[in-house]
């Protein structure tokens, strides 16, 4: 999913807009037979995700400005491994499970509902989830292993965006915690990170 942050020094906040990877808008494709971005391009509906596709950060920075008005300063490219590295760096971010959470394509395994402490491997599982499953009703303890169990979260992708805004939330405030508090994560932390032309991991 793609994520819009806006900052201000006065009065100092951070404001996060997340952007769901499915929504179709107006994208200007690099024509296949040339490679000049600037000249020859054209313009299709396509999903947001399909600009960083095609052509790469320059493409999806552009494609935001020009359809959502927002200025981008700077860019963070962030795959699977990085997003690991960032919460293994933390050691583990605490996450609300309001009833048992199960997701048999990404591995999210989750058998009891309260505050769980999840790992880089497990928070990845969760933000990733699209098939998040719930016990079906009348289930008090389901089989993580039984599928008839389970039953999909019928909001799907409207719930996975307030879910992964959530968890973006709960990293955010626990990497200030615990970099705040703690020198050794701060420069963990720190590592992470590689500079090009904006932040990759």
């Amino acid at each position: 999913s793609e994520v819009v942050c806006t900052s201000r020094p006065v009065p100092a906040d951070v404001e996060a807009v997340a952007l769901g990877a499915n929504g179709l808008i107006e994208c200007l494709k690099p024509d296949t037979a040339f490679c000049d971005m600037s000249t020859n391009t054209v313009s299709v509906v396509r999903k947001l995700n399909a600009a960083f596709a095609y052509g790469g950060p320059a493409l999806a920075i552009k494609t935001f400005q020009d359809d959502f008005g927002i200025p981008i300063q700077h860019y963070l490219a962030v795959n699977f491994e990085g997003f690991q590295k960032i919460v293994s760096s933390i050691g583990h971010v605490k996450i609300y499970f309001p009833t048992p959470a199960r997701d048999f394509y990404t591995g999210l395994n989750q058998p009891v509902a309260g505050c769980q402490s999840l790992d880089g491997v497990e928070a990845l599982e969760y933000a990733r989830s699209r098939h998040y499953l719930i016990p079906r009703e009348g289930v008090t303890n389901p089989n993580p292993d039984q599928e008839s169990d389970w039953i999909e979260d019928p909001r799907e992708d409207l719930d996975r965006i307030k879910r992964q805004q959530y968890f973006l939330r709960s990293l955010g405030q626990t990497a200030l915690n615990h970099g705040a508090s703690n020198p050794n994560t701060a420069l963990h932390l720190a590592g992470v990170f590689s500079f090009e032309d904006g932040l990759r991991l």
